[in-house]
């Protein structure tokens, strides 16, 4: 299970995997943010858990004020929301009544559930969104296009594998999300980010 690391920061940002870490520390960086720690709770499985221990961790009562929780919708934004809201309680913290909604609790709570707030999707999902006019992008879906046409079997998570297309595009081909984020691949300028940037600003 992953572990929390030491509290240092009043603000804590609580991310599904070490790949989102690393794309919300370009994201912070870009902002220029730095008052803002983030912790990995690992799959969205292991937030329960991962709260709990963070609840008594050292300093956790003197220093945290507020906590950003980040979890991909995946196939049904509600439940997702759900389920966070299920971890929170379990481990004896308030519950937001809405994503992007501060708790009056001390620590105050707040979640934001990728890709907006409202549709199924993941990080990859808004990532993708924020190339759709990219010229790269055409050939990404011809691509999946010419799959199709030869009958030949889509990847489950369409929305990775198109990510991964777009991502080999690139001159220097990064692996990973995070890590194209670290390349400035994606445009921190796009619309489509606007809403995570005011959550982060918020926190």
């Amino acid at each position: 299970m992953p572990e929390y690391k030491e509290i240092n920061k009043a603000k804590q940002l609580l991310v599904e995997g070490k790949d989102a870490k690393i794309f919300f520390e370009a994201l912070l960086s870009n902002l220029d943010i730095t008052e803002i720690q983030i912790q990995n709770y690992g799959g969205i499985d292991e937030l329960k858990g991962f709260l709990n221990q963070f609840s008594k961790a050292p300093g956790f009562q003197e220093k945290v004020e507020s906590i950003g929780i980040i979890r991909d919708a995946e196939n049904r934004f509600k439940s997702a929301f759900q389920s966070i809201g299920s971890a929170l309680n379990m481990a004896g913290f308030s519950v937001p009544q809405r994503p992007q909604q501060k708790t009056e609790s001390q620590p105050c709570i707040s979640v934001f559930i990728l890709p907006d707030n409202k549709t199924k999707g993941m990080l990859e999902t808004l990532c993708n969104r924020s190339v759709d006019k990219d010229p790269a992008m055409v050939c990404v879906d011809t691509y999946f296009d010419c799959l199709k046409e030869n009958s030949v079997k889509l990847p489950k998570k369409i929305e990775k594998a198109r990510l991964q297309t777009f991502m080999a595009s690139k001159k220097k081909v990064p692996r990973l999300i995070g890590i194209a984020a670290k390349q400035n691949i994606w445009p921190w300028d796009s619309p489509v980010f606007e809403n995570i940037k005011q959550f982060l600003s918020d926190l």
